[in-house]
């Protein structure tokens, strides 16, 4: 059964923490075996957990109903996050996101970093290893026929908007990119080309204003 479900402190009630899950009982025993193993992804769950122990916390489905989607599901999450959100903030304690399903503007600490570093240092997954033989012949299978853009024929109207956009976006997207840039240094701050990039960089430029240039006489 899907819906919204919370976690609860049971010495600390205003402590909570909101999910959404398409199977309760599945969800909240990875919730346990994180929490058990000490890496949850809520630091603040696990710190509660570590002192007070798994006992303190309860699990209880608040909401089940019949969602249209996962975009469904995670609008009711939302829902549930703002009404359970703690102090000033605008999400519960234990959670870490504001926003359901979305994980930006969560940091890594340097000391995070560095052990995730750690654990993947001299490990290749695939190193020696091979598909079998049933794997081999389903990626063909499903392959067969698909030629990609071989010997694609573009129509004349396709033709036009390629000729028409010839490297200039519209206003509106420009205007976009300018709003998301504004106040944001530059990604080449402080950065020094070698002679063979700019080079590599100069021919480019030449090429694209030739072809430029002839598209615009022709």
């Amino acid at each position: 059964m899907k819906g919204v479900y919370i976690i609860q402190s049971i010495s600390h009630p205003d402590r909570i923490y909101v999910g959404s899950a398409k199977d309760f009982d599945d969800r909240w025993r990875r919730h346990k075996g994180d929490l058990k193993k000490g890496n949850h992804a809520s630091k603040q769950l696990q710190r509660h957990c570590s002192k007070y122990g798994i006992e303190d916390l309860f699990f209880e489905p608040i909401e089940t109903q019949c969602y249209l989607d996962n975009k469904h599901l995670l609008a009711r999450e939302q829902h549930w996050i703002y009404f359970f959100r703690h102090g000033c903030t605008w999400k519960p304690f234990f959670n870490t996101c504001e926003i359901a399903g979305n994980t930006t503007g969560v940091f890594h600490t340097e000391e995070s970093n560095q052990k995730n570093r750690e654990a993947h240092i001299g490990k290749t997954p695939w190193k020696g290893k091979k598909h079998k033989a049933s794997t081999i012949k389903k990626q063909s299978d499903i392959k067969i026929g698909n030629t990609y853009c071989v010997g694609r024929v573009y129509s004349e109207e396709t033709i036009e908007k390629f000729k028409a956009y010839n490297g200039n976006r519209p206003k509106e997207h420009n205007d976009n990119i300018s709003k998301a840039k504004k106040g944001k240094p530059s990604s080449m701050k402080g950065k020094t080309r070698s002679k063979e990039s700019n080079i590599k960089v100069s021919i480019g430029l030449r090429k694209y204003w030739e072809i430029r240039k002839a598209n615009e006489k022709g």
